[in-house]
């Protein structure tokens, strides 16, 4: 329970929660139809979506890496082509072929995985890949612990990481991993409750003014 519901906190960043919450008011509207359209098509909530590709490319369509991944989901060419994408810089095309990628690494896990869990561990999949992420749930397994729980291996990756004289970039990439579950996690969450966010507020108020009972 307290993985679940507070699982993204201590990765919280203020400062990459207010870029988050401006862009949402200065950009998102440009593209929240599409990505509404695009999630009930491919089956995934439009606001993991939004919160993936901002991670990815802050709604970037024409983002590119120095790996060569590009578009809004930063795919890579291989990734692109499995999913049938030809343009990765155009945005429907691109979140169309992020949708299915992000779908398609469920298939990777267990059915021991509950459902809860099996986000979090997409979630690492897309940013570090399928195989390294089945490498890191073997090493878990093979210290007794139970490769099905995130918060078991977000430890795995940290306990990694901390073998960085050894492989620096290993190291790099799996805390750049542990943080992309925590900032998807911390944006979808945002995204969840930024409509209501108006009512909430004003009924705390109403609550702080006439206190039940």
């Amino acid at each position: 329970l307290r993985e679940r519901f507070y699982g993204h906190l201590p990765q919280t960043n203020r400062l990459a929660l207010s870029a988050f919450a401006r862009r949402v008011d200065s950009q998102l509207p440009r593209y929240e139809s599409l990505m509404r359209r695009v999630g009930a098509v491919e089956g995934i909530a439009w606001r993991q979506l939004a919160a993936i590709s901002f991670k990815e490319s802050h709604w970037n369509p024409g983002a590119v890496s120095r790996k060569g991944a590009a578009g809004m989901m930063m795919l890579m060419p291989e990734a692109a082509a499995e999913v049938g994408i030809r343009d990765r810089r155009n945005a429907e095309q691109s979140l169309r072929g992020g949708a299915r990628y992000f779908l398609k690494l469920a298939a990777d896990l267990p059915p021991e995985v509950a459902a809860n869990e099996r986000e979090l561990f997409m979630l690492a999949a897309y940013n570090m890949g399928p195989g390294r992420l089945q490498e890191a749930r073997r090493l878990t397994a093979e210290r007794g612990a139970n490769p099905h729980l995130w918060a078991v291996g977000e430890q795995q990756l940290r306990e990694g990481s901390a073998q960085g004289a050894r492989a620096p970039r290993a190291a790099r990439r799996n805390i750049e991993t542990v943080t992309f579950v925590s900032r998807v996690r911390q944006y979808h969450r945002f995204l969840s409750h930024h409509d209501d966010e108006d009512g909430l507020f004003a009924e705390a108020g109403r609550q702080q003014r006439n206190p039940p009972g």
